[in-house]
């Protein structure tokens, strides 16, 4: 059997070649990055310095309406076209035809969509119907509401697949504004 030796006092290794020439590597990588920082930076600072003069040319252009003088006439009127329709939409009376439809649900009928159209004043209703004569009776239920003209059945289907086999429809109708 050999002899166990521990030495519990060993001295420190010199300095190697390896790792000198890690350190200097490591050094040089960290000088190249701090230069690519300051040289992003800098263009960072011109970008910036662009973007202000930019703007404070447009807000030079800008009369005193607040309207830039360089937009195009068409597309603002198209904007002012659009806000006047969201005025118009806002303007009107919603709680006349969501009462309506209220008030014409029944059992058996599950209304899935309600998508009022105001510019052409009609309102689509998707529904689901226990069976074809609840959805009949739905539709004249419809067609009672004084917040509606004309009531339409645009479509319907029986969903084969449901073992319960209710009809899914789509009604049209035309709303009056009370």
């Amino acid at each position: 059997m050999r002899k166990l030796e521990l030495d519990y006092q060993r001295k420190p290794s010199s300095i190697t070649l390896l790792g000198v020439f890690i350190c200097l590597l490591a050094i040089s990588v960290l000088a190249l990055m701090v230069i690519k920082y300051t040289q992003v930076n800098q263009e960072s600072q011109i970008a910036e310095n662009e973007l202000h003069q930019i703007e404070s040319r447009v807000n030079r252009k800008t009369d005193t309406t607040g309207l830039n003088e360089t937009r195009d006439p068409r597309a603002l009127a198209k904007e002012i076209k659009q806000a006047n329709k969201v005025l118009k939409m806002l303007g009107m009376r919603w709680d006349g035809v969501f009462s309506a439809v209220s008030a014409a649900q029944r059992k058996g009928v599950a209304l899935l969509s309600l998508a009022p159209k105001p510019e052409k004043r009609i309102v689509k209703i998707s529904a689901e119907a226990k069976n074809f004569s609840v959805m009949l009776d739905y539709i004249k239920r419809l067609e009672q509401q004084s917040a509606f003209g004309d009531v339409n059945l645009q479509s319907h289907k029986i969903r084969k697949q449901d073992p319960q086999k209710p009809v899914r429809f789509v009604v049209m109708a035309d709303w009056i504004e009370e």
